[in-house]
């Protein structure tokens, strides 16, 4: 075979395979979307349902340590979770004190309220100011 042709054959095998690498990044692509999309409608799914079963509660939550201290003023869509998570990064025994319904939006409005009785981020001292805005996000 010339030169020539091995040249014409070398672009046109390089060409297909291209094309063909291409196509398979393309389907590759389109599958990954179609099982993130059913394992989000999955997870959503069983979240609801967790939800609606009283498996987890969703909303806003207050946290102390055991025997007292600064309260944590927080909002999750999983709250035993998420205090676990708490948990794993603190070497006293946390407690949700409280919780009750709430959006992150009210959760955001609720500390900007209380900021006077900030201690640290979310950490509030326990003072009766506190101890009402409890009160009222669980009444």
């Amino acid at each position: 075979m010339s030169e020539d042709m091995k040249t014409i054959v070398d672009d046109e095998v390089r060409r297909a395979l291209g094309e063909a690498t291409a196509d398979l990044q393309r389907r590759f692509a389109d599958g990954m979307i179609a099982m993130r999309d059913k394992y989000n409608a999955s997870a959503e799914e069983t979240r609801r349902a967790q939800v609606a079963a009283g498996a987890f509660h969703e909303g806003i939550y207050f946290v102390q340590r055991e025997g007292g201290g600064p309260i944590k003023i927080g909002f999750s869509t999983n709250i035993e979770k998420r205090v676990r998570m708490l948990q794993i990064a603190s070497p006293e025994l946390l407690h949700v004190i409280a919780h009750g319904p709430g959006t992150l939006a009210e959760e955001n409005l609720l500390q900007r309220r209380l900021a006077a009785f900030r201690v640290r981020g979310e950490w509030y001292r326990d003072c009766d100011e506190i101890r009402a805005a409890i009160r009222a996000v669980c009444s």
